[in-house]
């Protein structure tokens, strides 16, 4: 950027020399360089605050060794310029000189920033920042070509089933689901049946955690199948995060981020990221990044960027009152089921097992059969209903008619997401003033369920739905 305004003030001064120049023209130029300085001293402020961020980034191994934390918070303070032409007009308007600030140039824009952040949390080769989750996971789909066969895991966001299933499968791509925790399973359909018609797979799409019975997935051990047979091993990695978890390191090829979630953080934009382990998969990713046009904004970059910087500290908080949470609901008698991986017992040895050093912040429970899931959610105060996740402000939602509607009823009962099915996704407020939250809305809960069954014997209809299931 330096050598650009010394290069702009000395063309105004070389112009000058030559003829006129209109006063009004100088004045804008040193007005430019002045805003300029402006905002380098500013940034040299930020950055002497980012620095102990970094270093924080450094010790939970988020930076990479050896790696000059003081450089990458400088590119990370990214240029507020919106001016893509400078005009100076000479006397009578007879010569127009325009000098255009190479602002397209991926090393001033402030989506690179972005990208090279992700890339480097995420230990890739590039990063590429869309307009929204569904955006990133549309570009990286449409990277294969009519025929190809692509092994989906069979729990996934609703969002992603319908691309895959709906809109995809009209341009000739093949879908096949599958249980991703079955490796023998997984085996199979990735191999797929020469001697029936069924290709190889050339693909396989599924998620750290599934969406929403935060199933865990073995990335190592999927990403190592897929590649026995030449396909690739795409990952959706929004629910952990960098911080929990790097598939690109356990052998995955493509990582997606719906960055809307925790790594905005703030419920205040739509951003998807992607991130790949080589260089032609680079290629391939900028081809559609660049041809569909579904980039993200510069505005909505720093907003991303800024999230970034604190989502360590978010997601710490949010991790513990989770288990907080799934610890209450184990024990209430409203409560049939409770899924989340970071329950005590055997849990955080699996989790370590599959390269995830944490559960994430998002849970989901099943109410007794005869209890309305919905006399729950319409009674939170501190929970809102949104199909959201990963914000500070905590959430609430009843998958089958809200993330996961596009699901046939029996595709959604055939995986496990039942009608009597919550998720929440826990923010950052305090974990008693939620878990008192839950508490008053099973109260409503139980109490509509009583005027229901007015001639029934309640206990033993509660009883009889199944005790508490741990997953």
């Amino acid at each position: 950027m330096h050598h650009f305004i010394n290069f702009f003030m000395h063309f105004v001064e070389h112009r000058a020399q030559r003829g006129p120049v209109e006063t009004h023209c100088r004045a804008a130029a040193l007005d430019f360089m002045r805003a300029h300085q402006r905002r380098q001293a500013m940034g040299n402020i930020v950055q002497c605050r980012m620095l102990g961020f970094f270093r924080s980034l450094r010790a939970f191994d988020l930076l990479p060794a050896g790696q000059d934390f003081r450089a990458i918070a400088r590119r990370c303070l990214a240029e507020d310029m919106r001016v893509a032409t400078l005009q100076l007009v000479a006397d009578g308007g007879a010569d127009i000189v325009k000098v255009k600030a190479s602002l397209f140039l991926r090393h001033l824009r402030i989506e690179h920033h972005l990208e090279q952040q992700i890339a480097q949390l995420e230990q890739g080769t590039r990063g590429f920042a869309f307009a929204s989750g569904l955006a990133a996971i549309h570009a990286v789909l449409s990277i294969f070509k009519p025929g190809d066969r692509i092994v989906v895991g069979d729990n996934i966001y609703g969002g992603s089933y319908s691309q895959l299933n709906e809109f995809f499968t009209r341009w000739g791509i093949l879908v096949e689901a599958v249980d991703t925790q079955d490796i023998a399973a997984l085996e199979a359909a990735v191999k797929g049946d020469r001697a029936n018609g069924i290709v190889p797979a050339q693909a396989v799409y599924f998620e750290t955690l599934t969406n929403p019975l935060l199933k865990v997935n073995d990335v190592r051990a999927i990403s190592t199948v897929a590649h026995r047979f030449g396909a690739l091993s795409i990952v959706d990695n929004t629910f952990v995060t960098p911080y929990l978890q790097k598939p690109l390191a356990l052998g995955a090829d493509v990582v997606i981020h719906s960055a809307t979630k925790y790594l905005a953080g703030h419920s205040d934009v739509n951003a998807g990221l992607v991130v790949v382990s080589g260089e032609d998969l680079a290629s391939r990713v900028y081809f559609a990044q660049n041809r569909l046009g579904g980039v993200l904004a510069p505005a909505e970059c720093d907003a991303v960027r800024r999230g970034i910087q604190t989502l360590a500290l978010r997601m710490d908080r949010q991790q513990e009152n989770a288990n907080a949470i799934a610890r209450y609901l184990l024990v209430h008698p409203l409560v049939k089921a409770v899924h989340y991986p970071g329950l005590p017992g055997a849990g955080d040895q699996r989790l370590a097992a599959k390269g995830l050093k944490g559960a994430g912040g998002v849970l989901s429970f099943e109410v007794v059969p005869g209890v309305d899931p919905a006399d729950v959610l319409n009674n939170l105060h501190l929970f809102r209903l949104a199909v959201s996740l990963g914000a500070v402000e905590s959430l609430a939602e009843l998958p089958c008619r809200m993330t996961h509607f596009e699901l046939p009823r029996e595709e959604r009962l055939k995986i496990g997401i039942t009608d009597e099915l919550v998720r929440l996704a826990v923010g950052i407020e305090d974990a008693n003033d939620l878990i008192e939250d839950l508490g008053q809305a099973f109260d409503i809960a139980y109490a509509r369920y009583i005027d229901r069954h007015a001639d029934f014997d309640v206990f033993q209809q509660l009883t009889s739905g199944g005790g508490v299931c741990l997953i």
